[in-house]
Order: structure tokens, then C-alpha cells, then sequence
């Protein structure tokens, strides 16, 4: 068996939460169904991040001083930088093609759109609100960070988890509904 070399864990491991987290949260996998439906996922994730998304390729990296200078080149999906090598058969570039021509990014997107709210569905539970803890700090304390590095919110929100945060409330109050009747 081939040994793999120290670089291989990090740069499998830097898609993480670009590809996985941000795609099936970080809900518990417990049970067949959850596999089931995460299998489908992945298999339809797959060609949409290799067919459709363009990934930069870091091609020089520089240190002046401090300063880091990186430079990229041109954002391309896998699909269109497997095709411009030259060492990939005219026989498998054609493969290719014929499978890209076949896919319909929206119906491919709306699916995995589908395999997600399945996922949520089975997979999130139900959750009570989360309620503030008044904590009485002594008037000597005094925070060595200041506040506006304490309070700082992500703009940027996972729309995976905001689905799974909704999906939980509209279950929660269904069974509001539920016990009313």
C-alpha cells in the first residue's frame, strides 16, 4: 500500500465545511434512513460541485515582510479543468461531456434541495428554545477583549442550518397544534 504523505489530510480536510457541514449540517447520523438519504445527497452533490462550481488554484504564493501576496488563476469547475489536460483521453473527455450535457443544474439543485428538507425532516429534533442566563458579574471584572471583537456576528449564514432551525420551528409548532385540539 501506497503511503500517503503528511499534505493529504489537510487538503481533503480544508472541504469540510465548504462541501459537507455546509450541505448536511452537524446533525447525528443514527439510523439507515439518515445514511440513506445522505448517500443520495452526496451522490447528487457530487456532480453538482465537479460539474457547476469554479474553484481558484493557488498558483504562486509570496511573503514581502508580513504582507502575503498570493496570486490564482482563472476560476474553473473540475469538469472544464479536466478538460483542458492534456494527458486525459479524447475517449474519457467525451464521457464527460456527454454526462455534462445531460445534467439540468436547476432540476440537479431543486434535488438537493429535496434530499436536504428530507434529511432535516428526519434527522433534527426538536429543540426547546434557547433561553438567556442572566449571570451577576462582580463591577470589578474587566474584559481584556474589547466589546466590539466580543459581539461579533457572521453575516454570512449557513442556509443549511437556517433550513434546519426553520424546519425545527414549524415542527415544534405543529405539535403546538397538535396538543391544542
Amino acid at each position: 500500500m501506497e503511503k500517503l504523505s503528511t499534505y493529504d489530510n489537510p487538503h481533503i480536510e480544508q472541504k469540510n465545511y465548504s462541501v459537507v457541514r455546509r450541505n448536511t449540517g452537524y446533525l447525528r447520523l443514527d439510523k439507515q434512513e439518515h445514511a440513506d438519504i445522505v448517500r443520495s445527497l452526496y451522490l447528487d452533490l457530487n456532480l453538482y460541485n465537479n460539474f457547476f462550481l469554479p474553484v481558484m488554484i493557488l498558483k504562486e504564493k509570496h511573503r514581502i515582510g508580513s504582507k502575503s501576496i498570493r496570486k490564482y488563476d482563472e476560476p474553473k469547475s473540475p469538469f472544464r479543468r479536466l478538460l483542458d489536460r492534456k494527458d486525459i483521453s479524447k475517449e474519457i473527455k467525451m464521457n464527460l461531456k456527454s454526462a455534462f450535457e445531460n445534467l439540468n443544474l436547476f432540476e440537479l439543485k431543486n434535488q438537493i434541495n429535496t434530499w436536504q428538507n428530507e434529511f432535516v425532516k428526519l434527522a433534527a429534533p426538536i429543540r426547546n428554545p434557547i433561553e438567556k442566563v442572566k449571570v451577576r458579574r462582580k463591577k470589578g471584572i474587566v474584559h481584556t477583549i474589547p466589546k466590539w471583537r466580543r459581539e461579533v456576528n457572521s453575516d454570512t449564514k449557513n442556509p443549511f442550518l437556517e433550513r434546519q432551525r426553520m424546519e425545527e420551528m414549524r415542527r415544534a409548532a405543529e405539535q403546538v397544534w397538535e396538543k391544542r385540539k
